[in-house]
């Protein structure tokens, strides 16, 4: 592993908690995977054209719509919530991986 796959990795595992997985679990949520190169496109994305700060971790959501790995339903109302609490400024100066 490279060190920003092991940032990616150390964002993950700071951000997964119990909790939301536990209310997901009870309210059917399922889950779908991106690899590391997706979300970091999607949070290169987010900064390149939005100027949105967005973390590893929360740029996940983003990079499965993005990627096309969840395609909502044709009534489907989704919202990522992307937080950028935990991003080194450095890391956008750089293209944001």
């Amino acid at each position: 592993m490279t060190e920003l796959d092991d940032q990616v990795v150390a964002e993950f595992r700071a951000n997964a908690g119990v909790v939301p997985h536990a209310m997901g679990g009870h309210f059917g949520v399922e889950s779908v995977q991106v690899d590391d190169s997706a979300i970091i496109s999607a949070r290169e994305q987010l900064w390149n054209e939005y100027r949105i700060v967005a973390e590893h971790g929360a740029a996940a959501a983003y990079a499965a719509l993005s990627s096309g790995v969840y395609a909502p339903s044709r009534d489907e109302r989704v919202a990522a919530i992307i937080s950028g609490a935990n991003t080194a400024p450095a890391t956008l100066a750089t293209g944001g991986s």
